[in-house]
């Protein structure tokens, strides 16, 4: 059985103020396509199926679409919901889609829904395990009082006991100890939601959602399939995927990805300002990428965003990496109690916050001031 395994599409997701739901759109068809080329027999989808757990109308009207276009071609759908979705909105009007072959994952009460199929090598078992916290354990089973996200998963899956003799496939959205994380994931502090990879041992091949970056952890069945688009800028680097899973025999799985191309890419941008506007820069960029950009320039520009916004529109956020920001000190009030020059105590805490000495036009512009507001008072003294 060919299986695609996506995860993390955050549907309805803005990177600032910019929409992504075009470019969301533009991906899913992508999908779609491969589905349908690649003639594969379902598709698993890890979590995070909407970017807020109140998706707004453009992300609920996307998702349907998809569902759509995915049961026209009469694949089995499996879904489960990851720490970004309400599990009872997602789960809604589930029991009627599964006559369509769309299998959601319900609000997590103990029992996890098990779907089961037939090919030529046997029955294949699904387990839709939704995201769970140790709370929501808690809730399930009035016996248990553990406290850690390891021994719940643990209990969890103990009470599951799939048949190992059997193949067995877990869709689940954790985080796995020794995974990269990105920027735009929501983690616990300290890592305390990680969970061992070898929990996973009764499991052919774990469908992992919640991590961004495409990768296997502790052996190659147990992986994530990553975001379909880039959603921070520590994902700059990142090939997105869509994963295909052969699964053939016990213990006989083959695992290809298959590349997605991006509407519009994620650059970082460094240099002065007059290199990023000249021409033979921007003819060397993707001018309708979003860009983060880093300024060199020694003084600050002024409404530089804006200035460079003209060059590049969908420009997130501006930076400088310069003497000024590469400089650590530790500016003190100064402790004497002999009368100081506004200016010079101006020009002292300039030098010491920027590690220069004020330009010519600076120079100007602190006089300027120091004459309006401090020099009648400093020379009436």
């Amino acid at each position: 059985m060919r299986l695609a395994h996506i995860a993390d599409l955050h549907i309805g997701k803005k990177l600032n103020d910019f929409s992504l739901i075009d470019n969301q759109r533009d991906v899913l068809k992508q999908i779609v396509s491969w589905i349908e080329k690649l003639k594969l027999d379902g598709v698993m989808i890890s979590g995070d199926i909407y970017d807020t757990t109140f998706p707004n109308l453009d992300a609920v009207e996307l998702l349907d679409e998809f569902l759509t276009s995915l049961s026209m071609l009469e694949i089995d759908i499996f879904i489960i919901s990851g720490n970004h979705d309400s599990q009872q909105r997602l789960s809604f009007g589930s029991r009627i889609m599964e006559k369509s072959g769309i299998h959601i994952s319900p609000v997590f009460n103990g029992d996890v829904d098990k779907v089961s199929l037939t090919d030529e090598y046997g029955v294949l078992n699904f387990y839709l395990l939704p995201y769970i916290r140790p709370i929501h354990v808690r809730k399930a089973y009035e016996e248990y009082d553990g406290e850690g996200f390891t021994e719940s998963l643990k209990y969890v899956l103990d009470k599951m006991n799939p048949d190992t003799s059997q193949r067995n496939v877990l869709i689940c959205h954790q985080f796995v100890t020794g995974a990269t994380t990105s920027d735009s994931e929501e983690l616990y502090v300290g890592g305390s939601e990680n969970v061992d990879f070898t929990l996973f041992e009764k499991f052919d091949y774990v469908a992992l959602g919640h991590l961004h970056k495409p990768q296997s952890v502790g052996r190659e069945t147990v992986r994530y399939a990553g975001t379909p688009l880039k959603y921070s800028f520590s994902e700059a680097g990142h090939g997105k995927t869509m994963t295909v899973v052969d699964i053939r025999g016990k213990g006989d799985i083959l695992i290809e990805e298959i590349p997605l191309e991006a509407k519009q890419d994620l650059l970082e941008l460094r240099g002065s300002f007059n290199q990023l506007i000249s021409p033979e820069f921007r003819d060397s960029v993707d001018r309708n990428a979003f860009v983060k950009v880093t300024l060199t320039d020694e003084t600050l520009i002024s409404n530089g965003i804006g200035e460079l916004r003209k060059f590049y529109p969908y420009i997130l956020s501006l930076g400088y990496d310069n003497a000024m920001t590469r400089y650590d000190s530790n500016v003190e009030a100064s402790k004497t109690t002999e009368t100081i020059d506004p200016f010079k105590m101006i020009e002292d805490l300039f030098r010491a916050q920027n590690n220069r000495e004020m330009n010519d036009m600076e120079k100007k512009m602190i006089e300027e001031l120091v004459d309006r507001v401090w020099r009648p008072e400093y020379e009436a003294d």
